[in-house]
This record gives C-alpha cells, sequence and structure tokens, in this order.
C-alpha cells in the first residue's frame, strides 16, 4: 500500500496563520490527478509541531476525503507521549486514514528498547498498518537496524521512513528485516541509493511541486520488465527472475497494480492493464507443480509454486469466517472484507473495502470488485485472463449481485447495480430496460454495461425462427425492471448489519 512515492504534503495557510483550506485542497487534488502513489498528511513537512489539535485532525480529515478510493493516505502521528501518540492516531483511524507514520521521539532521547516498548505499544493500541520514521539530525534519536528487526516482527509495523542518512545503516537494516518489510527514502536526494539497496519507494518532499515527474510504484517495478520476461521467455528462470515475480505478486497482494483500473476517458470508465495480465500468465509458466496439503493422505492438493493460498495476519482487517474458504495468492482484499464459507478469489482478483463474498461464491482471475458489494451465495464473477486485452469482469461499488447470479465475459455492473437472483449476463445476453425503453448489449469493442442503480432479474425472448415460434422456445435475457429508490435501499439494509 505505501510503496512507490508517497508526498509528505505541505500545510498550506493563509496569512493570518490559519489553516488555508482551498489551498489544501488544491495540492491534494494535484496530487491525485498527477499519480502520486500515496498521501502523507502531517507528518513534519507538514508543519505538525505547529497545528492545533483540531488543524490536525481537519488536515487528514480534507485528505482522506478526497483520496478515498483513489490512493492510500499515511496520516503523521508521532512525538515523545506515548499515550498521547495512541490517541491521536485512534483519531486518524476513525476518520479513515490507511495507516500511521510515525517519527521517532524526541528530545527525551529513549534508549533503543525504549523505542521498541514505544512503537509496541502503539502498534498494540491501533487497528493500522504503521511505518516507524526515522531522523536521527532532526530528534537526536536513531532507531537501529536490530531495534528495526525486532518491531518488524510485531504484525502492524509494516515498514520505516529511513531518513539517517547513514546509506551503510539502509542496507543493514534491509539485511536484517523480513522480505515484505517496507522500507521508504526519507530523503529525496538519497532515493536512487535506496531504491538500488532493495528500498520501495520515498516519502518526498519535491513531489509537493513536481508529482508528476516523480517514479510511482510502477517505475519500480517496470511493466516494460514483466513484458520482457512475458515475451521472451529465458531456457530457464534465474532467481532474479522470481525475485521480480514476487514483488510483482506482492504489488497485486497490496492493490496497488491492478488487472483493470478505472479511466473516464473511456465509454465503460474502464481500461484492462495488459502487462499486468501478462505478469499473471507468467506465474503460472514459472511455477512447478507442488504438493500444498495440510494432509496429504486426507485431502491433497498439488498447485503450482507460485501461487499458493494467500496469507493473512488479522491487522489486514479481512474476515475470513472458518470453512473451507480459498483465496490465491496475487490477489487484493480490501479491509473489511467478509469471507463467508466456503468460497473462492482467484489470481489477479480485486476486492474493495467492505464486500461481503457469500457462501458457494467465486471471484474469477482478475475480476475486479468495488467497495461495499455483495456477492450472494452462489453466484460467480467470471475471470478474464486471457486474451490479455480483453477487460475483466467489473462489479462497481455498493452493487448486489443476487444468489446464484452469473456476470462473465468482461461485463460491467455499474455503482449501486442490484442484479436479481438467478440473473445472468455476458456478451450473448441483450438486456431489456423497461424504464428507458433501451436495449443494451456488447459489441466486438465494447462490454455490456449495466446502468448505474439499475435492478436487474431473469428475462427471456421469444424465439423469432418458424420453429422456435412452432415449439414456444425462448431464449434467455435480462430486464430492467427498475432503479434504485427508498424501498430498495430498505430491503438491503440488512447488508450494514451483516457488516
Amino acid at each position: 500500500m505505501f510503496t512507490g512515492t508517497g508526498t509528505a504534503l505541505v500545510t498550506p495557510f493563509c496569512r493570518d496563520g490559519s489553516l488555508d483550506e482551498p489551498a489544501l485542497r488544491a495540492l491534494i487534488k494535484r496530487q491525485i490527478e498527477a499519480g502520486i502513489d500515496f498521501l502523507v498528511p502531517c507528518g513534519t513537512t507538514g508543519e505538525s509541531p505547529t497545528l492545533t489539535h483540531e488543524e490536525h485532525l481537519r488536515v487528514v480529515k480534507v485528505t482522506v476525503e478526497l483520496a478515498k478510493g483513489k490512493v492510500p493516505v499515511l496520516g503523521g502521528a508521532g512525538g515523545y507521549n506515548t499515550a498521547e501518540v495512541i490517541a491521536l492516531s485512534q483519531e486518524l483511524a476513525a476518520l479513515g486514514a490507511n495507516g500511521i507514520l510515525s517519527v521517532t521521539p524526541y528530545y527525551n532521547k529513549p534508549t533503543q528498547e525504549g523505542l521498541f516498548q514505544h512503537y509496541r505499544a502503539i502498534a498494540e493500541a491501533v487497528p493500522l498498518p504503521i511505518i516507524l520514521y526515522s531522523v536521527q539530525g532532526r530528534t537526536g534519536v536513531n532507531i537501529e537496524p536490530g531495534t528495526a528487526k525486532r518491531l518488524a516482527e510485531i504484525e502492524n509495523i509494516v515498514g520505516i521512513k529511513e531518513a539517517s542518512g547513514n546509506v551503510s545503516q539502509m542496507a543493514a537494516i534491509l539485511n536484517a528485516v523480513p522480505e515484505g518489510f517496507i522500507v521508504l527514502s526519507g530523503d529525496d536526494a538519497i532515493t536512487l541509493p535506496v531504491i538500488s539497496l532493495g528500498g520501495r519507494g520515498v516519502i518526498s518532499v519535491v513531489s509537493n511541486e513536481i508529482p508528476a515527474v516523480c517514479p510511482g510504484s510502477k517505475g519500480f517495478m517496470l511493466p516494460s520488465q514483466i513484458e520482457g520476461l512475458f515475451d521472451e521467455a529465458p531456457a530457464q528462470y534465474e532467481e532474479a527472475h522470481f525475485r521480480l515475480f514476487r514483488d510483482f505478486k506482492a504489488a497485486l497482494n497490496r492493490g496497488e497494480i491492478r488487472a483493470a483500473e478505472p479511466d473516464a476517458s473511456t465509454k465503460s470508465g474502464w481500461r484492462v492493464n495488459a502487462w499486468v495480465k501478462k505478469g499473471i500468465l507468467l506465474g503460472f509458466r514459472m511455477g512447478a507443480i507442488a504438493d500444498m496439503s495440510i494432509d496429504a493422505s486426507k485431502q491433497p492438493f498439488f498447485d503450482k509454486s507460485t501461487y499458493p493460498a494467500r496469507a493473512f495476519a488479522a491487522s489486514d482487517g479481512v474476515r475470513i469466517v472458518p470453512g473451507g474458504s480459498s483465496i490465491r495468492d496475487g490477489s487484493y482484499m480490501g479491509r473489511g472484507v467478509i469471507c463467508m464459507p466456503p468460497m473462492f478469489v482467484n489470481v489477479g482478483a480485486y476486492v474493495g473495502e467492505g464486500t461481503m463474498i457469500d457462501s458457494h461464491a467465486l471471484v474469477g482471475s482478475c475480476a475486479q470488485v468495488g467497495r461495499n458489494c455483495h456477492i450472494s451465495a452462489g453466484s460467480q464473477i467470471g475471470g478474464v485472463l486471457e486474451p490479455v486485452g480483453a477487460l475483466p469482469v467489473i462489479i462497481e461499488d455498493e452493487a448486489l449481485v443476487g444468489g446464484n447470479s452469473g456476470v462473465y465475459e468482461g461485463t460491467v455492473v455499474k455503482r449501486r447495480a442490484v442484479l436479481g437472483t438467478g440473473t445472468i449476463l455476458n456478451r450473448s445476453i441483450p438486456v431489456y430496460d423497461l424504464v428507458r425503453d433501451a436495449i443494451y448489449t456488447a459489441t466486438e469493442t465494447e462490454p455490456l454495461l449495466i446502468p448505474e442503480e439499475a435492478i436487474v432479474v431473469p428475462g427471456s425472448r421469444a424465439v423469432a425462427h418458424p420453429s422456435g415460434a412452432k415449439w414456444g422456445l425462448s431464449l434467455q435475457a435480462a430486464v430492467i425492471v427498475k432503479y434504485r429508490d427508498s424501498k430498495t435501499e430498505g430491503r438491503i439494509q440488512l447488508e450494514d448489519l451483516l457488516r
């Protein structure tokens, strides 16, 4: 989530010293439009020591409001009073921040054990990923490699912003911490050395001014590397190739790269990322059949070594109810997702925050499911991995897919639409809109689109062929009978209770 370039946002003020909120909003929008990877409000660059408590909360609230669903927000909460840092971090979590950046205590110069206990207390009290911030030149305190290694073992301490200026220490930290632990440069001037050592990005100041030319997450894992390995397979895959693929898969797990992403310039509102689909296919090529059985004598499982079941921790915030569900590595599961057993999510899928996947439901390879959706029992969201240029199935935010429904072949279900029980949608099925007197079908170049807030139920259409008419035959269709209203909202309020 916090890799690539994150902007340490400056906090604009008016001449009278008050917060300049219009300027702040303009800055945030510019950052998002330029493609920055994440935003860091109220770090020390954001004047956090001089902000009032109310101003601090307001800056983070505005950032979350503008960034929600677009880029993650890493809110600043640090200091030498552990209890105050915990309280502030909890407030930022309640505002919707995705993580906390916490600078070391300053002035009182705690020992390394003191630093460990300080951060452990914060991690235990705050249900968010935490990025440590070490900047000895400003605070007089340094997080040493051994302490970084100990802290990295705490589940929700996921990375460190390293601004010591000591490249040898940065190398030592990278060698000490687990592979998935994020090391970010805290100084624009040494970003390249940090990346060359294995760092995952930078929390940048200069990107306030020039966000469009700062390297994004894809800049650290070039699509050309994946495409080159896909298009020209070597005689034998080397460790460097597997390392590239592991980084690629980890980015899928974090939701930083996707098989498809929103694009307002297209008719469907989405565009496919063919290089990502190539990377997923590459994993099948590179992997060998491996025994993945928990108990081979009772229930054997064999699959590609590159795609085991994905590992989760409680800090991921995904609720997986016991009972036989499986989520393949290389898929994104947002915080608050609920998985009712048994269900299956395939590689390359993206499932947004707060979505429920009900029993016996399937989310296919590369399918994109938005926030706060309900994929009801027995539903199938088809996967479209090949051809690589084909758009996968899209289910946008707050949609409800009724039980035993099926959505296939790149269909796009727009936000807040409702599919009634047993509705089937694919490129061959026409959708009759009784409200707007329109018929929707897929074309050679465009997918089937279900309009926002449409209520769709199964239907049929008479066969015009003489034999079909003689035999009374009909073919499957779908019908939009209405659009969402207050009655519809009342019937689906159960969703909120289930969450």
